[in-house]
């Protein structure tokens, strides 16, 4: 049987409740505040019992989490390595708006772009607030 994550909306405490699919959705009772104003909460999938690395069959010799965590390691790795490119070219120009090149580094985007983008931030923002919608 799969495990929901439900959050209260009363007091903001994440549950997990066992529980059948058909019943995933049903009203969740708070076990901290006993509201059921709940809603189920989105979860990353949880697996039980481990993989072996070598041919991915459940064989039970394998930590599965830290297979998992090498991967995530190494993504977050990637990520905090361009971060640190976009913020060393901030830097250097001294601008905010950087936007990747196709040759893969950064540079600040020029101004220009910036005053059209600027112009469909607000041109969206009237439509919302108006309720209008924007034709091209």
């Amino acid at each position: 049987m799969p495990h929901y994550d439900y959050q209260c909306y009363d007091c903001g405490v994440l549950s997990e409740k066992r529980r059948n699919i058909a019943q995933a959705d049903d009203p969740f009772k708070c076990p901290e505040c006993g509201s059921e104003n709940t809603k189920r909460a989105i979860a990353a999938p949880a697996v039980q019992g481990s993989l072996d690395p070598q041919n991915l069959k459940g064989s039970g010799k394998a930590d599965f989490d830290r297979i998992v965590g090498r991967d995530a390691e190494r993504r977050w790795e990637h990520i905090n390595g361009e971060a640190a490119k976009k913020d060393a070219v901030r830097k250097e120009t001294g601008q905010q708006a950087i936007g990747r090149k196709s040759d893969g580094s950064y540079a600040p985007v020029p101004q220009e772009r910036l005053k059209y983008r600027d112009a469909a931030y607000k041109e969206f923002d009237h439509a919302r607030k108006t309720g209008t919608k924007i034709e091209h």
